[in-house]
């Protein structure tokens, strides 16, 4: 698949990784994920709460395999934006 074909499957005029399409009949949003976006496993962290105790728990480690970057190089991907800069939405200055 050569880069342009690709590059059609990034879902267009949103800046995440995937794009609401519409809801179902319970209410739930249908979206279209970016087939890029993929989580590739998960590391040890742990979470602090008001009283001072740690909790362990796992944080996941998501991989953008177009613009070849992972959420430990741009923190950014965790949240499911976008970083390739593909189909962004045009903004417009007045």
């Amino acid at each position: 698949m050569n880069k342009r074909q690709k590059k059609k499957r990034i879902p267009k005029n949103t800046d995440f990784c995937y794009q609401i399409i519409g809801r179902e009949s319970d209410g739930v949003l249908k979206i279209k994920k970016c087939p890029f976006y993929k989580i590739i496993g998960y590391v040890d962290d742990a979470i602090i709460d008001a009283t001072g105790k740690e909790h362990p728990c796992k944080s996941p480690i998501a991989y953008c395999s177009y613009a070849k970057v992972s959420s430990e190089e741009d923190v950014l991907l965790l949240e499911k934006i976008k970083t390739c800069d593909e189909r962004l939405p045009k903004y417009h200055d007045y």
